[in-house]
């Protein structure tokens, strides 16, 4: 399996963004690290679908047989954009702890129902309310992949996340 440190999370949105209006046009690139206290990150997994694993001080991606999906979830508070539209956006972690050389399809999908980092579970995305779709409810179509393994270790692996952003500033996404 694969770990990232969540609560210090090396997580870096890039944003290229274009502002709106003739005084800047063009183009520029902002980064912005998450803040441990605002970003909320759990694990789920479908063969304990009533553990909670928000507290942990890690994110765990494992490959595991059919039955045994887990899914890492993570919520970063983001700033407003203004006028500006979202060009690109990437999602990076750093990877320590990997011990398998097999790589694993890592994809990122855009959430559409909220959770609690502490009350999550494979079943409820908030003590006593279920997810529309247990593991987490998203879209069928994913924004970014990546193929992690122990291969990684030490650094960062990054996934496109601009579709989802750019879908969250639009009002697409809660």
């Amino acid at each position: 399996g694969m770990r990232w440190p969540s609560r210090r999370l090396g997580v870096f949105v890039v944003l290229a963004l274009t502002a709106s209006g003739v005084a800047r046009a063009g183009s520029y690139t902002v980064t912005l690290q998450s803040q441990a206290l605002t970003t909320m990150d759990a694990q789920v997994k479908e063969d304990t679908p009533s553990a909670t694993d928000g507290d942990k001080p890690e994110l765990r991606l494992k490959g595991s047989p059919s039955n045994k999906h887990r899914n890492v979830l993570v919520d970063i508070p983001m700033p407003a954009v203004g006028n500006a539209t979202i060009l690109q956006a990437w999602l990076r972690l750093t990877e320590y702890a990997a011990s398998s050389s097999t790589p694993i399809d890592a994809r990122v999908y855009a959430l559409s129902e909220g959770f609690s980092e502490r009350d999550v579970t494979w079943k409820e995305r908030l003590a006593g309310q279920a997810w529309s779709s247990p593991g987490g409810t998203h879209d069928s179509y994913w924004s970014g992949r990546t193929l992690v393994s122990s291969a990684d270790n030490g650094s960062q692996v990054g996934w496109q996340v601009g579709p989802i952003l750019s879908a969250w500033q639009l009002g697409d996404l809660p």
